[in-house]
């Protein structure tokens, strides 16, 4: 199918003049008006009022410029008496002989005369061609504005046709032919005694279907193009797609200034879908964890990650239940010795299988134990170790994977919406590395390269104080506060130290510390034994000096701990702030943070 032309159909104008042609001609200029085809009759009256009628040429359609050459002012004749040197020069024709002469002169050299402007009526020629064939597309079918653009008898038999068989095909859809019945011959033969007409019918629907089809795929694709180029804010690739004045009018309004009320709502939905993100992934990271120390035996982490009464109960009773089998023995041994007086053994038959028994119990051989139990107790205690021993293969079977950042880097993305949410945030961060492992689609892929080589670009315009450029780049409200207020230049100078200060460059970043606290963030990245630098790292991270545990981090697990604990804290004090104890209580997970919670307190 023809794509639709790109702009309007040319509009009409009425206006003419007289201009000045060659050999003292004068070139009448007439503007063919609407509503008037090749061929008609038109009356102009010249401005010297003089009354025309000319025939409109081939080719030409409303809005055209024609011009006719219009012979000049006759002198007067020879014979006529000779007047005063003054009165000759100024006596002029009259107008009726000049009007009766324009009439018979123009009658022969008008339509020989022609003379327009090529380039004009070549390029109005082709966009009536453009858009009459558009209204004939089957996807179109405005069939009466493709004739009122047709100028020739054949273009119109040619619209005629296409609107027949344009009908033809819906009424072959809305009510299909009936199938010939009658007679065996009849149903087998039936076919092969179409007519002409009907074959060239099935044919010309065929070709019809096809063309339908094309179409529409055409269009399907040209709208898909146009939506994506809107989102883009490639508006020159959106004009050429654009066909329909609802087109143009999308891309006036993708185009205009957003309002500030609008540019409000979409910042703070942001904020609020990033918090409840956020705040989802930490609640199941804190789960994950507390899980995996609860079932990995580590009592001690377990209840620090436990924020309410039900889950510290449920750590006593995995710790009570951890090493049973000391207890149970004592009770095996007591049972068996309360037994000896109802059973008809000796003392040496009940003292081999009690050993027995025991060895068993100790060998985790609890079906053999069975066998030699002889009381309802007995039977009750070895089912109890039984059953401690299938919670601890459960328990040490591999734990579901966390949507936290390190737990990505340890091993692998997560499935489904959590993925997505969580490359969102390695963005969000410039967490390069936990994005690469996120992403999976091309798209992506494409999404985090242009992300860092946009952040690429606002540290280089960082270091050249290009400050307006930078700020143009930055996409979320903490890169735009690190620029504002003269922050870029000071935004590059931390970016080179926090990179020294990994380096391990200790001279080089202490020159470019400015504050007390750079210095002992530097002084704190010196070179120290792993022991002193874990202690270091654990007291800053309690303690909530985040730039000093940056520097002290040690690996992007470590680093991202301190993110993880900082967004962890922030949270933490913001329930506080406003009384929420039960929110708090979910991001509280020392035993000091828990006693602030419930004590009352506003802040940490």
């Amino acid at each position: 199918a023809l794509a639709p032309p790109t702009e309007a159909p040319p509009p009409t104008h009425t206006q003419g003049a007289i201009t000045d042609g060659a050999e003292g001609e004068n070139l009448l200029v007439v503007t063919v008006p609407d509503n008037v085809k090749p061929g008609d009759m038109l009356r102009v009256t010249a401005p010297s009022g003089a009354k025309l009628l000319i025939t409109v040429p081939d080719g030409a359609v409303p809005g055209n410029q024609l011009e006719f050459s219009v012979p000049p002012k006759p002198e007067p004749a020879a014979d006529t008496a000779p007047a005063a040197p003054q009165e000759a020069a100024a006596a002029p024709t009259t107008t009726k002989d000049a009007a009766l002469l324009d009439e018979d002169m123009a009658a022969v050299r008008m339509q020989s005369a022609i003379r327009g402007h090529k380039v004009r009526y070549e390029m109005n020629e082709q966009r009536r061609l453009e858009w009459l064939a558009h209204y004939q597309q089957p996807y179109v079918a405005e069939f009466d504005r493709a004739l009122a653009l047709c100028v020739t008898e054949e273009e119109e038999r040619a619209v005629e046709a296409a609107r027949k068989a344009y009908m033809l095909a819906e009424s072959k859809k809305i009510a299909p032919r009936a199938k010939p019945a009658g007679n065996c011959f009849t149903k087998c033969f039936a076919d092969k005694k179409k007519s002409e007409e009907d074959l060239a019918a099935t044919k010309l629907q065929s070709i019809i279907r096809g063309k339908n089809t094309r179409a529409q795929r055409q269009e399907e694709n040209r709208v898909e193009w146009f939506k994506y180029y809107l989102s883009i804010r490639n508006f020159e690739e959106a004009k050429k797609l654009a066909v329909s004045p609802e087109d143009f009018a999308k891309i006036e309004e993708a185009m205009a200034p957003p309002k500030p009320e609008d540019l409000a709502a979409t910042k703070v939905q942001s904020i609020i879908r990033g918090r409840k993100t956020r705040e989802e992934m930490q609640e199941a990271s804190r789960l994950e964890w507390y899980n995996f120390y609860l079932k990995s035996g580590d009592f001690a982490k377990a209840m620090e990650m436990a924020v309410s009464p039900d889950e510290e109960a449920q750590v006593k009773l995995y710790q009570e239940m951890a090493n049973p089998k000391e207890d149970l023995l004592k009770a095996a041994t007591k049972l068996q010795s309360a037994t000896r007086g109802h059973l008809a053994r000796t003392e040496t038959q009940e003292a081999a299988r009690i050993e027995w028994l025991r060895f068993y119990i100790e060998a985790e051989n609890y079906e053999k134990a069975k066998e030699l139990v002889v009381t309802q107790e007995e039977d009750e205690a070895v089912e109890a170790m039984y059953l401690a021993k299938t919670a601890a293969e459960k328990a040490a079977e591999p734990k579901p994977i966390c949507a936290c950042l390190p737990c990505i880097k340890a091993v692998g993305p997560p499935p489904g919406k959590e993925r997505r949410a969580a490359f969102e945030m390695a963005l969000e961060e410039h967490d390069w590395d936990a994005a690469e492992r996120l992403a999976q689609t091309e798209g992506e892929q494409t999404e985090l390269h242009n992300h860092r080589e946009r952040v690429k670009a606002i540290k280089d315009m960082a270091l050249l104080g290009q400050e307006e450029e930078a700020l143009n780049l930055a996409t979320t409200e903490k890169e735009k506060s690190m620029l504002k207020g003269g922050g870029a230049m000071d935004m590059a100078r931390k970016d080179i130290l926090n990179s020294q200060i990994k380096n391990k460059n200790t001279d080089a970043a202490m020159k470019l510390a400015v504050t007390d606290k750079e210095r002992a963030v530097v002084a704190a990245s010196a070179p120290m034994d792993e022991a002193t630098r874990k202690e270091r790292f654990v007291g800053a991270v309690k303690g909530y000096e985040w730039e000093k545990a940056e520097a002290l981090a040690e690996g992007d697990e470590e680093l991202q701990d301190v993110k993880d604990s900082i967004e962890r804290v922030k949270l933490l004090q913001t329930h506080m702030a406003n009384g929420e104890k039960d929110k708090a209580l979910k991001y509280a997970i020392t035993s000091a943070e828990r006693e602030k919670v419930m004590s009352g307190a506003t802040k940490l």
